[in-house]
């Protein structure tokens, strides 16, 4: 049977399963009604790449891939018109990139911001970012944005889509004027895994000493750190947007961008704690300080939540090629020991997402190192809410995002 037939049959009864496992939206997150009809979608999709997967005919991810590639182009007829944006499709240093630019100039050479889309480092592309990149191009007006369409795990594993990213951001750099971009007024911004490769990118040409340096880092619910799942975001929002993103999902695409498969007794030994207990017991136990939940704010414990205390042994040993992985700086940004002399930073978080306290974190560190960090978390924001801006069904809080993070990036360039 082909891949599209076995995704309707086994989709429908997925839809079905969403619906009889409803579960109302926590109290507080936007658009609730719309929320839960969006995500009963998402996790038919989730159900379907876990039945797939179970029988043997596919993987998880690429049945996310293919509904996400399918609903995109869906989604085409509900886009914007960007009249005033020029769109054009080239390389940087052989990584393919999409650029927007204004059609009437105000000057020669305008600022610039390298976009890194999300997607768990799996899923998401340029094109199925398009709508929300060319929105985002559309009212920054002034600004150049160059959308990197790095390739995806599991095949291009870490660092391949670091190294993508920095070579394309560094090509910028270097040749800025060819593109009619002023080369000291260039930042670079991120979403979910787009926020971790951003984050990345900007650590390793700290330490590669590039010039001119980048003038702004923006990152909207970075992912940076996979050894601790019992913060209080974790417990809180568990099945928030569990169609989206779930606690039990996360260490999945970790894997998958670690080393191209996520074996069940390792996405078990994340989960449980154990990956964090040797890491406390190793010789870089000094690393781990930085992610607990002393470190966060009384506020954001208030929904709930408790330290976790039991930790369950998955397997006899975690592998150690596999730490060293999770522990290099640009691979878990929040892990890097010195965060001093990084740009102006401007961290998105949402209080209805896992993801939220690795942002959290990761501005306290940054305001301890010295760097000009603001941290704004969405008191109603969700996981992936950048991308539910269409102009039709879409969002009233992606809209403002996207409103908000022009104005952000325009002041910050």
């Amino acid at each position: 049977m082909a891949m599209g037939k076995v995704l309707k049959v086994f989709g429908v009864l997925a839809v079905v399963l969403a619906f009889s496992l409803y579960s109302p939206p926590p109290s507080g997150i936007a658009e609730p009604v719309r929320l839960s009809m969006f995500n009963a979608l998402a996790r038919a999709v989730r159900f379907t790449g876990v039945f797939l997967e179970y029988l043997g005919l596919s993987e998880q991810y690429l049945v996310q891939r293919y509904a996400i590639e399918t609903s995109s182009k869906f989604m085409k007829g509900y886009q914007r018109e960007v009249p005033h944006i020029k769109i054009t499709d080239t390389k940087f240093d052989g990584v393919p990139v999409r650029i927007y630019e204004p059609r009437e100039r105000d000057s020669e050479k305008l600022p610039a911001l390298v976009f890194i889309h999300g997607g768990g480092w799996v899923t998401f592309t340029v094109d199925s970012y398009d709508e929300a990149t060319s929105d985002i191009a559309n009212m920054l007006g002034q600004v150049v944005l160059i959308s990197v369409d790095y390739g995806l795990a599991p095949a291009n594993t870490f660092p391949g889509p670091l190294d993508e990213c920095y070579r394309a951001t560094k090509w910028l750099l270097d040749h800025a004027g060819e593109y009619g971009v002023d080369a000291n007024r260039v930042g670079i911004a991120g979403d979910s895994a787009g926020g971790n490769l951003a984050a990345s990118v900007v650590l390793q040409m700290k330490f590669n000493q590039v010039t001119p340096k980048l003038k702004a880092q923006v990152l909207v619910y970075p992912i940076l750190q996979p050894l601790d799942f019992s913060l209080p975001s974790y417990q809180q929002n568990k099945y928030a947007f569990d169609g989206i993103i779930t606690t039990h999902i996360v260490p999945y695409y970790w894997l998958l961008y670690a080393i191209g498969e996520a074996p069940k007794n390792l996405t078990d030994a994340m989960l449980e704690g154990q990956v964090l207990k040797e890491v406390k017991e190793s010789s870089y136990k000094h690393l781990a300080k930085h992610i607990h939940h002393a470190y966060l704010p009384e506020k954001v414990k208030i929904r709930g939540f408790i330290p976790k205390k039991e930790v369950k042994t998955v397997i006899e040993e975690v592998p150690n090629s596999l730490l060293r992985i999770f522990l290099h700086p640009y691979f878990s940004p929040l892990l890097a020991d010195d965060l001093s002399g990084l740009p102006r930073t401007h961290i998105i978080t949402a209080e209805f997402d896992v993801l939220r306290d690795d942002g959290i974190l990761y501005a306290k560190r940054l305001k301890s190192a010295g760097v000009d960090v603001t941290l704004n978390n969405v008191k109603d924001g969700f996981h992936g809410m950048l991308n539910f801006g269409f102009e039709k069904l879409g969002f009233y809080i992606s809209q403002k995002l996207r409103k908000d993070l022009a104005e952000g990036i325009k002041k910050s360039l």
